[in-house]
């Protein structure tokens, strides 16, 4: 499944209106997990596998953990196996990036000037990131 700038699993805080402002009211914390068994299989240029966004806008940050612990496989330039905006995002198994270019394993930012969150990443035991072309860690500090 996918097609052009398509997540196969997406997490996040806060619903979003039509015009994409988080409502004010709703979670302040999520946890998605992609569990042992669980396969996503994603193709098309940006294609995410696992999406883990903190839209909450706070003054503290509550506690948001996306885990892969199954199987993602991504495919397309510049696809992203895990990627989280404002939350701790932990590789526990594998990530398969069959890119020509761009392919990153996992992708994490901080938020925006205005809203800045803290982003984690991590990897347990054994876990793997196989990569067609490059492989790197990313990290955007605002």
């Amino acid at each position: 499944m996918g097609g052009k700038g398509s997540i196969g699993i997406l997490g996040m805080t806060r619903r979003i209106d039509a015009n994409g402002n988080p409502f004010s009211s709703g979670s302040t914390s999520l946890e998605l997990r992609n569990e042992s068994t669980g396969v996503i299989n994603m193709d098309g240029e940006s294609a995410v596998g696992m999406y883990v966004l903190n839209n909450h806008s706070f003054s503290f940050n509550p506690i948001n953990n996306g885990y892969n612990d199954g199987i993602i496989n991504i495919s397309g330039n510049n696809a992203i196996g895990m990627l989280t905006t404002g939350a701790h995002t932990y590789n526990n198994n594998i990530i398969n990036i069959n890119s020509d270019q761009g392919g990153i394993g996992i992708y994490a930012t901080a938020g925006t000037a205005a809203n800045r969150h803290t982003s984690m990443t991590g990897s347990g035991a054994g876990s793997v990131i196989n990569l067609k072309k490059v492989l790197y860690l990313k990290i955007i500090q605002i």
